[in-house]
């Protein structure tokens, strides 16, 4: 089972509802899993059980993308 929890941007994942989702996702043999920029705002004591997905950003046109910008 796929389980999602969403949380406000920026916003620390309380150690109370880490604990809740690794015992829920023990009881079911699975793992929890982030994106890396919440994964390594996370406790160092999660680190080890918690994986991560690398996310990074692709434009299509790049130099439109940063003349956007400059406006």
């Amino acid at each position: 089972t796929v389980d999602f929890i969403a949380y406000p941007d920026h916003a620390p994942i309380p150690e109370a509802d880490l604990a809740a989702m690794q015992a829920k996702a023990d009881a079911q043999s699975a793992r929890l899993i982030t994106t890396e920029k919440d994964w390594v705002k996370l406790p160092e004591r999660w680190k080890s059980t918690i994986d991560y997905l690398p996310i990074q950003a692709r434009f299509d046109d790049e130099a439109a993308f940063k003349a956007a910008l400059l406006r």
